[in-house]
């Protein structure tokens, strides 16, 4: 038995060592140092050209967004961007209603409110969902956002790209995130310097662009090395029912 457990114990020690030989190894192909570039009008130009691109004008008057969003899990969405509210599902039949101005509202699991301890959990776990998940779709329009910092990068390749910096905000001040951008002016990739992420850099697309509420560009599929980051069930309008619902979740609630 001793001498069982002690083949057990070496796999184990093996197994571990060629992890960690691997993650290093990984770590000094992909891992790549935040770059410089130059603010001023140029980059300013550059991220207006974004925000015609994907038509962020249309976007700011659009009512209703829904959406699934998946990624580390999966998570369903009706937001009303005028009343600030938004209806997130996931999981085991979790249901929470959140209004974003306050970070309160309702937490339900199998349509029954749960304890205020538990719906406290949900609703910040809510919150951080969406914060993440309503940044996949639709980063391009927060690229002026209030205490953000954008500059010019020219790559490596000679592509002039855009380094927005957003300082605070969010749940995860002080990311990075280096646009590249297709003849449209439309982004077609990022790489990502945040501080959840232990690899700088980090590549992912921006295609499979669908045209919502009339001319609002979204971009529904963002492939990584690891990892694909994916939006489905994409509706927009200025009423309910484009979302295919009867039923406004937020009626009769402030």
């Amino acid at each position: 038995m001793k001498k069982i457990i002690a083949r057990i114990l070496k796999f184990l020690l093996i197994g571990i060592v060629l992890l960690g030989i691997g993650f290093g190894v990984l770590f000094f192909v992909t891992n790549k140092p935040l770059p410089t570039g130059e603010a001023g009008p140029e980059a300013e130009v550059l991220a207006q050209q974004m925000l015609k691109a994907v038509n962020k004008e249309a976007w700011d008057k659009t009512r209703y967004i829904a959406w699934t969003f998946h990624g580390s899990g999966q998570h369903h969405y009706v937001w009303d961007k005028e009343k600030k509210w938004v209806r997130i599902s996931w999981g085991e039949n979790y249901m929470v209603l959140l209004n974003l101005n306050t970070l309160g509202g309702y937490a339900y699991q199998d349509g029954t409110a749960v304890s205020n301890n538990e719906q406290k959990k949900l609703l910040k776990k809510a919150y951080k969902y969406f914060i993440n998940d309503s940044f996949w779709l639709n980063a391009p329009v927060q690229v002026i956002n209030p205490d953000t910092e954008r500059k010019i990068v020219i790559t490596e390749d000679k592509d002039t790209a855009l380094l927005v910096t957003y300082n605070s905000g969010g749940v995860t001040p002080g990311d990075s995130y280096l646009w590249y951008f297709d003849d449209l002016g439309r982004p077609k990739k990022w790489r990502i310097w945040a501080s959840i992420l232990p690899i700088g850099g980090v590549e992912f697309t921006w295609e499979g662009w669908e045209t919502v509420n009339n001319s609002v560009q979204i971009s529904t599929l963002h492939k990584g090395s690891l990892l694909d980051v994916k939006i489905s069930n994409l509706k927009a309008g200025n009423k309910i029912s484009r979302l295919g619902l009867n039923v406004d979740p937020f009626a009769g609630i402030e």
